[in-house]
């Protein structure tokens, strides 16, 4: 548990990536009066009244925050999670970071490569940001790459020549993530029920950066019967794809959307599906590198089912 103070008002931040971390940091908050976390929150609603918690790295989706919470109309709390269901604790006072910005992109490409901001350097920058979609985690890591070998100019042929393995280099990232791109990818993916992990590969075959609800629902009411009347036989893996959906969103024979929606709350909890809805339908959307990630893995001869 770490605290400062800003104008005066105490800021506490807390790990909130297991159960025991959180305790702890809650039981170190008020350690001379008690060694249990629960009193810290009673202190926090009872004895403090201005406050801000800030609960970090809440990627766990089996641990509920809410007992953690101090029961008071004072004080502020801000969460930060990949787990974009996390929003019901708080469904009005959300913010999600997806994407920098092309500016914001540049900056952190030039500053944490440490290369200078000229103008043919900005260039490069913007370049390498529109390849990476903004993703914050992605630049830092080509940032560091750069830095090592001094490749702003060259770093996109690298990256078009070798990007899976490029991907996969870890770095000793400012931001406390250990794992490469790649690693973090994966390791989200492996964490899905299997019937998840389908939907993404589908998905990725898509033009994923807007998928309508509407176009599924069609397919699997259809029982996707279209594959067995395609000019040219369907390849094994289509049929795959195919029988494994309607297994999966399609339990008793009929198109259900609970079961879609429930595979794609499951990929929210770790950011791989983005939901969006525009004029009552549904979009889904996934990032340019998860699906580059996920094209890579089924051309390697990832299966639908493992």
């Amino acid at each position: 548990m770490k605290m400062v103070r800003h104008s005066g008002v105490p800021i506490y931040f807390l790990d909130a990536s297991t159960k025991m971390s959180l305790e702890t940091d809650l039981q170190n908050l008020v350690k001379s009066q008690s060694q249990v976390h629960s009193d810290a929150l009673l202190w926090l609603a009872n004895e403090v009244m201005d406050w801000l918690i800030i609960m970090d790295n809440a990627d766990d989706s089996s641990l509920p925050l809410a007992p953690f919470l101090p029961r008071c109309s004072h004080g502020h709390i801000i969460i930060t999670t990949r787990d974009a269901t996390r929003q019901s604790l708080a469904h009005r006072s959300t913010h999600s970071v997806d994407a920098l910005s092309q500016d914001e992109s540049i900056q952190l490409l030039l500053g944490a490569s440490h290369s200078d901001d000229s103008e043919i350097n900005r260039g490069y920058a913007l370049d390498i940001a529109k390849e990476l979609g903004g993703l914050p985690l992605a630049l830092s890591h080509a940032a560091a790459y750069i830095l090592d070998n001094q490749c702003l100019d060259t770093y996109l042929a690298t990256y078009h020549r070798s990007h899976s393995q490029v991907l996969r280099l870890e770095f000793d990232l400012p931001q406390n993530y250990p794992l490469s791109v790649a690693a973090i990818i994966q390791t989200s993916f492996e964490c899905l029920p299997i019937p998840a992990q389908v939907l993404l590969r589908l998905f990725a075959c898509l033009d994923s950066s807007s998928i309508p609800q509407s176009l599924i629902a069609k397919a699997a009411e259809r029982k996707f019967c279209h594959v067995a009347r395609a000019t040219n036989p369907p390849s094994m893996s289509t049929v795959q794809y195919a029988n494994a959906l309607m297994i999966t969103i399609c339990p008793n024979g009929e198109w259900e959307t609970f079961e879609l929606e429930k595979l794609i709350s499951a990929c929210r909890k770790f950011s791989l599906v983005n939901l969006a809805n525009q004029e009552g339908e549904k979009f889904y959307s996934m990032h340019v590198l998860v699906k580059m990630y996920l094209q890579a893995d089924i051309v390697k001869g990832g299966r639908v089912f493992h």
